[in-house]
């Protein structure tokens, strides 16, 4: 089970267009000892919280395939609806293998993968700046965009690379 508030509860009610009353399984009062006191918790059950969790990926999917439509016209003119959506899905599976989790960051490789193009499955250096451990999203982005755009034939060490 899933414990949220009721201010989280009503918030992904709404980014849901629900009612607030679909997404209740229970309502419990907290013990005694919660330092929140008279604020009950929600339970969601893992079948709602799968089911919330496609609700968002399919908004996602359709939200960057209408992306893709406007700023990749002739991209989009040469792949049909359907191509268009499962290779957003596709690009969806690559992030998460490479822990990128976040709606932008999933966009600006699904749109590098496009303009300026790079290869699936990645190269090793490409691979490296991806799966890097300890580093932020945000810094790996900018490394492998940094990366597929040089067109350079060396690789730009810093200190942190070496140890």
């Amino acid at each position: 089970m899933l414990k949220i508030s009721k201010q989280q509860h009503e918030a992904m009610a709404q980014d849901l267009n629900l009612n607030a009353e679909d997404l209740v399984v229970r309502v419990e009062e907290p013990f005694r000892h919660t330092p929140r006191r008279g604020k009950g918790l929600l339970f969601i059950s893992e079948e709602q919280d799968k089911a919330m969790a496609k609700d968002m990926t399919e908004r996602f999917i359709f939200k960057t395939v209408l992306l893709l439509e406007k700023r990749l016209q002739v991209w989009c003119q040469n792949n049909s609806t359907e191509e268009r959506d499962q290779f957003v899905r596709s690009m969806i599976i690559f992030c998460r293998n490479k822990k990128i989790f976040k709606e932008i960051n999933i966009q600006k490789l699904i749109f590098w993968q496009v303009e300026p193009g790079f290869t699936i499955p990645l190269s090793g250096y490409l691979e490296s700046i991806l799966n890097r451990e300890n580093y932020y999203e945000e810094c790996r982005m900018e490394r492998f965009f940094k990366a597929i755009t040089s067109g350079a034939d060396f690789i730009e060490v810093s200190a942190d690379d070496i140890f």
